[in-house]
């Protein structure tokens, strides 16, 4: 059984891989070439909510900006000057209402690619090693989760809030002795959860068939792999009502909301 790693979301890659600037001489990228008070009132007009006192002005010598929209959800801005410099901002985009751009671009992808995933996952929701939460039928969730890992656990919690209103499946993927014995019936996944068999001295796995546990934790990894899962927890969602599908990578509660309440 190989050890499933949680991988906190990098973006060095991208940057070595992209002409960011031609040196690191600050005036050559930025300029003092406006009404720097006509600027700072526009923006307080524009967001009167931005706490903060404006500090400096700067205005980057740009004319395009591109949003380029990767097909992992990553959403990054592609800027170029007229003397060929090229930048990437990294970061969310709001408009003045508060419409963070970036999240709507990333939930169109991440829609395309979930609906491809979750017509592949539901073939495995009703096999041994999969364990169910809820019995709402408002939105499948279907989730590749640790019992170790404390945003996972943060996203049990909130599954145990709206177990009338979903139906999860738990695909666990870490080979621990907590989660053999959840699998084996001598625990429950509530206790594990709220991390009462930490201490796994305190497990019992006798009577246990590790013969056949252990290779449905297999399972779950192997499909896990197959759907390019980098950390957990990774959740695929189905919204019976709308329709709709998403994908969330992490314990993002408030876009797991919303895409369970859409209408």
């Amino acid at each position: 059984m190989k050890k499933f790693f949680v991988i906190a979301g990098a973006v060095g890659f991208l940057l070595n891989s992209v002409n960011l600037a031609h040196s690191l001489n600050w005036n050559e990228h930025f300029s003092k070439d406006f009404q720097e008070d006509k600027i700072k009132q526009e923006f307080y007009q524009t967001f009167p909510n931005m706490k903060g006192k404006i500090d400096d002005v700067e205005r980057l010598k740009t004319d395009e900006i591109y949003q380029i929209a990767l097909d992992n959800g990553f959403v990054l801005y592609y800027l170029k000057s007229k003397d060929g410099r090229k930048y990437v901002l990294l970061g969310g985009l709001f408009t003045a209402k508060g419409e963070n751009l970036t999240d709507l671009k990333k939930q169109e992808i991440l829609s395309k690619v979930a609906d491809d995933y979750i017509n592949l996952v539901k073939q495995e929701k009703d096999r041994a090693g999969v364990i169910k939460v809820g019995s709402g039928k408002k939105a499948n969730i279907y989730a590749f989760i640790s019992s170790g890992c404390p945003h996972c656990r943060k996203f049990y919690n909130y599954l145990l809030s709206k177990q009338n209103d979903v139906s999860a499946y738990l695909f666990f993927v870490d080979n621990s002795k907590r989660t053999k014995a959840m699998l084996c019936g001598k625990v429950s996944s509530s206790d594990v959860m709220a991390g009462k068999y930490d201490d796994e001295s305190k497990i019992n796995l006798q009577g246990c068939d590790l013969n056949k546990i252990e290779p449905l934790i297999d399972k779950n990894y192997e499909l896990a792999k197959k759907l390019d899962v980098r950390g957990v927890p990774f959740i695929l969602i189905e919204n019976n009502v709308t329709g709709k599908k998403g994908m969330v990578k992490g314990a993002d509660v408030l876009l797991i909301e919303k895409l369970i309440s859409a209408k």
